[in-house]
């Protein structure tokens, strides 16, 4: 006889994300002369087999499915009729190999037996030759002689009174559980001795062993208690999805913890509330291509422009972009604003008052659920840099407007991608986080990560590993939104030329997003950070990437850029023959970020 492994692959196409979703299953399989045995491999025990790729996830066709193949004399027949046979999926891919000698010893160990057991019991009770019905009857004997050799002196089942609550184990299964126990004992020991607990962290994070064996969450409270007693860090949380996850790698999806997995798989952007939730708790809107906490599309109010609007409205539906600019990475590019306020008055005067002042082309006003009341987020249309300056230069502001002292209103840019190429951008990304800029960022942007909790929340900064040079940058740059750098609105194309592959494939809009801003009326910083904006793009394209720090970026606006973005000069004052460090409007701007206290 002889025995394989059989993979395929099925697609299903996601309508909501609009992309194919692939599926990988795994089968065994006996041949005996002209006849082919499948069984089905749970999805528990796929990957036990020793020899078996690493890397790839597999699920279980059916737990049930075995089936007998006859009158197939080539494997090219056996795969034909076996695709014909599930016909029901788009399959695949459809991949055989013959077992390796350490797969075949583990299909004969007492764990892989059972799975033996049935190829040759649907071998046998199909085969119309007695002969072979003997050559089977022995092989199956012969086997199971050998097995029962192997867990002699056990029972046939054991109820276990444990700490966790009561458990009834298999006689291999105690066998196994014992040992699994004893090991995992070993490498807590080892982990208080060395102060060292990535061992069983891993142990926790591998996730079959633990809940095969264990009750997860007994067995995590009662190490997790003992590590901290030894004040040993164990940087793994048991979360509400189900799943063992490290500490940095757990996401909040409405209110609860989920891994990495079930995050990437199973949850959604809520557009309205500004929160990830599960996919079934949210509504999918056909008209606004998002997620909502409500039934959307139930809403036939029509936007309009002069009214305050959705917070998913699409500038583009009602402004159009300067199409005397095409961004590229070399030249101009565009940018749009989004600029957060509260009024003390009526929201509507305000959206009247705004688009009046700033231009009813160039802007719309939109609900933001973050905002207290009276909040509104003036949204502009893609245009250019001079266009922005021009228009909110000449913004007389009013006296009810509210943003700096309300500690919750920020400014977003949207730099248009096609700016950038891969090797900018992965410098921008490192120029705006490095942990080296923190005091030069945070005191024009008026908040940070590291010191301003309102930062913390809406624009994190990423981990600072990833921040050696541009390409591990762009390798390690977060998926998330909230990071002060914001990939999420880049379309699958765009993702793929910057360098992410296909780990930012959902946006409309190809923007990267600049989040650190905190917003501020007053003309000097305002303007001042818009120019940033611009100004650190630019920077970057010519800059070393060892080179990006604070003095290196004043050296470059000093020398060869300060007639391009006066008001970021006269931030640093830098058109004056004094240190640009300790002068310029930086130091008499009235919105001023709050003193670090020690311990902040």
């Amino acid at each position: 006889m002889r025995y394989f492994f059989l993979t395929f692959q099925t697609e299903t196409y996601h309508s909501i994300k609009q992309t194919y979703k692939f599926a990988t299953y795994r089968f065994m399989v006996a041949r005996l002369g002209n006849r082919w045995a499948v069984q089905a491999v749970l999805d528990d025990h796929v990957n036990a087999f020793r020899g078996s790729p690493t890397g790839e996830r597999y699920f279980s066709w059916s737990s049930s499915y075995s089936h007998v193949f006859g009158d197939c004399a080539t494997e090219q027949a056996f795969l034909s009729r076996f695709a014909d046979h599930v016909s029901g999926s788009d399959i695949i891919n459809i991949n055989m190999t013959e077992m390796t000698t350490h797969q075949r010893k583990y299909l004969l160990s007492a764990d892989g037996f059972p799975y033996y057991d049935r190829l040759l019991d649907r071998l046998y009770y199909t085969s119309t030759s007695g002969r072979v019905d003997r050559l089977i009857s022995s092989i199956r004997e012969m086997h199971r002689d050998r097995v029962r050799k192997d867990t002699s002196g056990l029972t046939e089942n054991l109820y276990v009174v444990s700490r966790g609550g009561n458990r009834i184990y298999g006689a291999l299964e105690y066998q196994r559980a014992m040992q699994t126990y004893a090991d995992l004992g070993k490498l807590v020991r080892e982990a208080i001795r060395d102060d060292d607990a990535s061992e069983v962290e891993d142990f926790f994070i591998d996730g079959y062993v633990i809940e095969h064996y264990f009750r997860p969450r007994q067995t995590y409270d009662s190490i997790n208690d003992a590590l901290s007693a030894k004040r040993v860090d164990f940087e793994v949380v048991y979360c509400d999805c189900g799943h063992f996850e490290r500490d940095g790698n757990a996401h909040d999806v409405r209110n609860d913890t989920w891994c990495d997995s079930c995050f990437r798989d199973d949850a959604v952007y809520v557009e309205d509330v500004s929160e990830y939730w599960p996919r079934d708790d949210a509504y999918w809107s056909e008209r606004d291509d998002a997620y909502y906490s409500y039934d959307r599309d139930d809403d036939d109010n029509d936007a309009d422009p002069d009214s305050l609007m959705e917070y998913s409205t699409n500038v583009l539906d009602h402004l159009s972009k300067d199409l005397s600019i095409t961004s590229s990475p070399h030249g101009e590019f565009l940018m749009g604003i989004e600029f957060e306020m509260i009024t003390n008055g009526r929201v509507s005067q305000a959206v009247s008052d705004v688009r009046n002042e700033l231009g009813d082309n160039y802007c719309v006003c939109k609900y933001d659920g973050s905002l207290e009341g009276g909040g509104l987020e003036i949204v502009t249309a893609p245009r250019g840099l001079p266009e922005h300056i021009r228009r909110f230069k000449g913004w007389t502001v009013h006296s009810d407007y509210r943003a700096w002292d309300r500690k919750c209103c920020g400014m977003h840019i949207h730099i248009d991608s096609h700016a950038f190429t891969q090797m900018t951008l992965g410098k921008f990304i490192m120029f705006i986080n490095d942990r080296n800029n923190m005091e030069f960022v945070r005191k024009i942007a008026g908040r940070h990560p590291e010191r301003d909790e309102q930062a913390r929340s809406y624009a994190a900064a990423e981990d600072q590993e990833v921040l050696v040079n541009p390409s591990k940058a762009v390798k390690g740059k977060s998926y998330e939104r909230y990071r002060m750098v914001n990939l999420q609105n880049l379309s699958t194309r765009e993702s793929r030329r910057l360098g992410f592959g296909t780990r930012f494939d959902e946006g409309r809009y190809d923007t990267v997003e600049l989040r650190i801003f905190r917003a501020s009326l007053k003309k000097e910083r305002l303007l001042a950070q818009i120019e940033f904006t611009h100004a650190a793009v630019m920077f970057c394209r010519v800059a070393s990437w060892r080179e990006l720090n604070q003095s290196n970026f004043l050296k470059w606006l000093k020398g060869s850029a300060v007639g391009l973005y006066p008001h970021l000069s006269d931030w640093y004052g830098v058109r004056r023959r004094v240190s640009p460090c300790l002068t310029g409007k930086q130091s008499t701007c009235q919105d001023q970020p709050e003193p670090v206290t020690e311990g902040d």
